[in-house]
């Protein structure tokens, strides 16, 4: 891959004084070295002599300007990486999303750097901030770099002791050589050249007391000294920061250089902006000459002026101290300048909010999403400090802060106001923002809805931020910088329309992502919207469909967090909900065991509890599966539950219920259509095994009307073809069966055939005789072995007791003895002994365990749920 053209740290490298000797030390075999010393010894030109000469690719990284954090150290390698042309858009996008989401994903990423071999020959790593403990795991990870890539080497330049003893004081596991303040001391050669260069207009008397002063001793005191001949030299080089700001007879330069040092980094045009002076380049270039500080050349190509740090920190200090009250201005100007010329939308945002511009940093907030999880808490800590009343007067502030609270569950409670107030003033100020701002607002908004379980208001919001974004996204001069939030919030506003119950549309939805995608090169939001495409097909039955979707995505354009996370739950769920329907229900488990970690933060935990459920159902386990899924459902479902979740719930605790041998709840006029398509299948299956032909058949039109999905259709089918089977429907049966061959061969729904116990399947393999259709449903039936038995057909029998032995059964639950027995009813033990012996005759029981055990199933007495907390790890077979 290209590299494109290098760029370093000093544009004026070429009026720089060579420094052979420190060239030649710092071209040599070693894989680390460090520069480590005193502001104003000449590090970064030195650095930039360097880099110049190398003849070899060198990314350069000017971390001044930067939040300091692991993670923003990355990212910043990453950026540079990209302007440089050795990373793609998709590849930067997938890789900041995985390090901002998961910090832990730095090691993948640095091992993919490695192994795609992206990364250049040298790394210049300029002014690392003080903060030890933060460069402490930076500088881990540079040296296992440096150990995977023998052919590659860094350059650090660093003032703070404690940032030279995370390098070096326990010596890394490489080669390495250190340059200290004495190395980079000027040679009396080297500073008389460039006296003789600099100071030419100045006597030859006063060059040689600045020559033999300590000021001759590093770049900046001796630039400083030469400026400043008139006075006396500078005896103490420590003593230059505050000299500077003294030095200024004219104020008004005083002013000049304490304004320009809020800013981490200048060019003339911002001076200009803050000062109001016609000759800021001038300045600027007089600060340089002084050794305050020097130009640079950030990656766009722009010149900028940075000072040094010790000289920024007096600058900013004296100019806060006198003009307290400017400052906030100033920094508005500087946040403004930041976003536009240099793209860096997170220091931006810090300057904004520092400098209370919360409109600008309403806007900012969204081009510097994603925020990574390091530098959260800073960002945090600060809006913290805001005036609520600014904050909720702002839709976007409000909506962040909302986000921001809502991640900490300790905060949790404290972010619907902020939400209901980025909905309300989003509507009343949408004309204010641009239609991707407002689409932003929409998709979260629709978030909301979904969960405090507003399924109309949802759905609403989840549409309006579709039509927003496409309308955005089709002008030719669509803000990219927005790219990532409006992939955010097209996928809320999916994953709405879907828990709304708009399944076509939700599709479709997934669809025109992908296709957004594709337009903006965003492959990993590619990746989300087929994985959603996906996710409705399996869950609603389509099953063949959605596995070539899935085969669409590309598993490398994931950012690493998303496999694992809710991002990736979609996918792992589709992939379930296909592997239910194949022969191996131990890859259900698989899939779903990926998402426990995050089980109880990922809202689509009914569809999790309703496969895991039938897949251990599959292996055996259909008792303690339904009471694992009963228990749950108690713990999760909510008055805020979605009415789709509670459909889905209900429909899945009828299946259960069926596998177990028990009788299902009866299905409600008003539920939804699709928990009563399968609730009316259970309880025309319960009807079947207790004879009664014509509910059953009255059951079963019904279940098929209320099918809207092919999932539901199988499960009303196959309830069909039991009942034929049972009830000598002898011409119906043909028909059933033919119906099961076909929908499991496309859309390639299967599953619910563990409801047909071994005798209806030879009934139904023989009603489609010696054809190929016989021949696909033995296939399908031995890879879809069945859950239910001739022993669940018979508990769903319920017999029909007499009054006093349903009396009796009653007591039965409450006292153990006949004797408790016979007084309980008001009658001898004889008595007791021969309706006990009526009593364990229908129920085809011997024992008062089985009998009570025999009622929980039947649901004819007791406790009709059979709750229980002890899972059974043995024969479930009722």
């Amino acid at each position: 891959m290209s590299t494109g053209a290098p760029t370093f740290g000093h544009v004026d490298t070429a009026e720089a004084v060579p420094r052979a000797r420190l060239l030649e030390r710092l071209t040599g075999s070693e894989q680390l070295c460090v520069l480590h010393a005193e502001g104003g010894s000449g590090k970064t030109v030195l650095l930039s002599q360097w880099a110049s000469d190398a003849g070899e690719s060198v990314l350069w990284l000017d971390l001044r300007s930067h939040l300091s954090s692991r993670a923003g150290f990355w990212l910043r390698v990453l950026t540079r990486l990209h302007a440089d042309g050795w990373l793609d858009d998709a590849t930067l996008a997938r890789k900041v999303i995985a390090i901002s989401e998961s910090p832990a994903s730095i090691d993948s990423v640095i091992r993919r750097l490695v192994h795609e071999n992206i990364t250049p020959r040298t790394l210049v790593i300029d002014g690392l901030p003080d903060e030890a403990a933060t460069w402490r795991p930076v500088v881990d990870d540079l040296v296992t770099l440096l150990q995977h890539r023998p052919d590659m080497r860094c350059l650090v330049a660093c003032s703070s002791v404690a940032v030279r003893d995370a390098l070096l004081a326990d010596p890394p596991p490489i080669s390495w050589v250190e340059l200290t303040t004495t190395d980079l001391a000027l040679s009396p050669r080297e500073a008389r050249e460039i006296v003789e260069r600099d100071a030419s207009r100045i006597d030859a008397n006063r060059r040689e007391a600045i020559l033999t002063s300590d000021a001759a001793q590093r770049v900046a005191s001796l630039r400083f000294a030469i400026e400043h001949h008139d006075a006396p030299v500078l005896a103490d080089s420590l003593a230059l920061h505050p000299a500077i700001m003294e030095r200024f007879a004219d104020s008004g330069i005083r002013e000049f250089a304490g304004v320009i040092a809020l800013a981490p980094v200048i060019d003339a045009d911002l001076a200009r902006d803050l000062t109001g002076r016609a000759d800021a380049a001038q300045v600027l270039d007089r600060l340089a000459r002084q050794g305050a500080g020097g130009w640079i050349a950030h990656e766009s190509g722009q010149a900028l002026f940075r000072y040094r740090d010790g000289v920024r920190q007096a600058a900013s200090a004296d100019f806060h101290a006198r003009h307290a009250r400017l400052v906030f201005a100033a920094k508005r100007k500087i946040a403004r300048w930041i976003a536009m010329r240099l793209r860096d939308y997170s220091t931006a945002l810090l300057f904004a909010l520092e400098g209370r511009d919360y409109d600008h940093a309403s806007r900012l907030m969204l081009r510097a999403w994603p925020f990574n999880h390091e530098d959260k808490p800073r960002l945090r800590q600060l809006v913290k400090t805001l005036p609520v009343a600014q904050i909720h007067r702002r839709p976007l502030l409000a909506l962040w802060y909302g986000l921001l609270l809502n991640e900490d569950p300790a905060t949790q409670s404290r972010a619907a106001p902020f939400f209901v107030s980025a909905a309300a003033m989003g509507r009343a100020r949408g004309r204010t923002l641009s239609p991707a701002e407002r689409a932003v607002l929409r998709g979260f908004e629709s978030l909301t809805w979904r969960l405090i379980g507003q399924p109309t208001r949802m759905a609403d919001a989840a549409r309006q931020c579709i039509a927003l974004i496409e309308s955005a996204t089709a002008d030719p001069e669509f803000d990219t910088s927005l790219a990532e939030i409006v992939g955010t919030v097209f996928n809320q506003a999916c994953v709405s329309l879907y828990a709304s119950g708009a399944i076509g549309e939700a599709r479709e939805a997934f669809a025109a992502l992908v296709a957004l995608a594709d337009r903006l090169a965003m492959r990993h939001r590619r990746n989300l919207g087929l994985a959603g495409m996906a996710f409705v097909d399996a869950a609603t039955g389509n099953v063949a469909n959605a596995a070539r979707t899935l085969d669409r995505i590309r598993e490398d354009d994931w950012p690493e967090p998303w496999l694992a996370g809710y991002a990736g739950s979609l996918g792992r769920l589709g992939r379930a909900w296909i592997a239910l329907s194949s022969d191996s229900p131990e890859r259900v488990l698989a899939e779903l065991d990926v998402l426990d970690p995050h089980v109880d933060t990922i809202e689509h935990w009914d569809l999790i509890a309703v496969a895991r459920a039938l897949a251990e159902s599959r292996l055996g386990h259909a008792r303690s599966a339904a009471h694992t899924f009963t228990r749950t459902v108690r713990s999760r479902l909510t008055r805020t539950s979605l009415p789709i979740v509670r459909d889905r719930v209900s429909g899945a605790d009828a299946v259960l219920r069926i596998l177990n041998g028990r009788e299902p709840s009866p299905a409600s006029e008003t539920a939804g259509r699709t928990h009563r398509s399968i609730v009316l299948a259970m309880q025309a299956i319960s009807a079947g095994a207790n004879d009664d032909s014509a509910t059953a058949s009255t059951l079963l039109r019904k279940a098929e009307t209320a099918a809207l999905a092919p999932q539901q259709e199988l499960i009303a089918v196959v309830a069909g073809a039991l009942c034929a089977s049972r009830l000598s429907w002898d011409d119906e049966l043909g028909h059933f069966a033919s119906r099961i061959v076909d929908l499991a061969i496309d859309p390639g729904i299967r599953w619910p055939v563990i409801l047909l116990p071994e005798a209806d399947r030879t009934r139904l393999i023989d009603a489609l005789g010696a054809d190929e259709p016989a021949t696909t449903m033995r296939t399908l039936f031995e890879a879809i072995r069945p859950v239910a038995t001739e022993a669940t057909w018979q508990s769903l029998a319920r017999p029909a007791l007499t009054p006093r032995e349903s009396a009796v059964l009653c007591a039965l639950f409450t006292h153990e003895s006949r004797t408790e027995l016979a007084d309980a009813l008001f009658v001898s033990v004889n008595t007791v002994k021969s309706q006990l012996r009526s009593l364990y005759a229908k129920l085809g029981v011997s024992t008062r365990e089985q009998a009570l055990a025999r009622a929980v199933a039947l649901g004819i007495a007791g406790d009709s749920d059979g709750d229980s907390d002890g899972d059974s790890d043995g024969d479930d077979a009722p």
